[in-house]
């Protein structure tokens, strides 16, 4: 995907792919669809939740009663 990202030639008016941004965005879809956090880490290859940590900002909040009832598991 490197490879072919490095031959395109982007639109000036389209920003240019990242890697690193295209990585980012399975694990939040993982985790909006509560996936388990041990199920999400296992298939990102690491052990510790540090990288997982940095996508944080980009989950959606959840409404405190929705938040109250999985807490009490609701």
């Amino acid at each position: 995907m490197t490879n072919f990202l490095s031959r395109t030639k982007p639109s000036d008016d389209v920003p240019r792919l990242a890697m690193g941004h295209l990585r980012s965005t399975w694990p939040v879809d993982l985790f909006e669809s509560r996936v388990p956090i041990t199920v999400i880490v296992a298939a990102a290859g690491v052990d510790t939740l540090h990288g997982p940590s940095r996508i944080l900002p980009f989950l959606r909040g959840i409404p405190a009663d929705e938040a109250a009832a999985l807490l009490r598991g609701d």
